[in-house]
């Protein structure tokens, strides 16, 4: 993980367990043709290392075990921007999961696939 990155996230990770505040952490996702082309090792590698870096944070939950990847039909360009339909996907699926998950009464949130009518 990228330095300034891995800094900023312990940062606020940090901040927010010192106020006591439950957090969820979520990685966008990204099209097929780049999560394809992204070595199985390298994947596991980063997926790894930010589940050691949540278990030092009990309040905060990792949302996927893999990089969630999406048909390209949820993206708008080749820059990893979803299009309308991702984006109503994603908000989809916040809206039916968060709710629960801020008292952790819900199944937990994830982005592994796309949900929602935009299916």
């Amino acid at each position: 993980m990228n330095r300034v990155i891995d800094a900023d996230l312990r940062h606020m990770l940090d901040l927010l367990a010192g106020r006591g505040i439950r957090s969820l952490l979520l990685l966008m996702p990204v099209n097929e043709a780049t999560y394809a082309g992204i070595p199985a090792s390298a994947r596991a590698a980063v997926m790894g290392s930010l589940q050691a870096l949540i278990e030092r944070y009990p309040l905060t939950r990792l949302a996927d075990r893999d990089l969630p990847h999406w048909p390209d039909r949820f993206f708008g360009d080749l820059y990893m921007h979803m299009n309308k339909a991702g984006t109503a996907a994603v908000s989809a699926i916040l809206n039916a999961c968060l709710p629960g998950e801020l008292d952790r009464s819900g199944p937990g949130c994830s982005l592994a696939e796309p949900g929602g009518e935009a299916r």
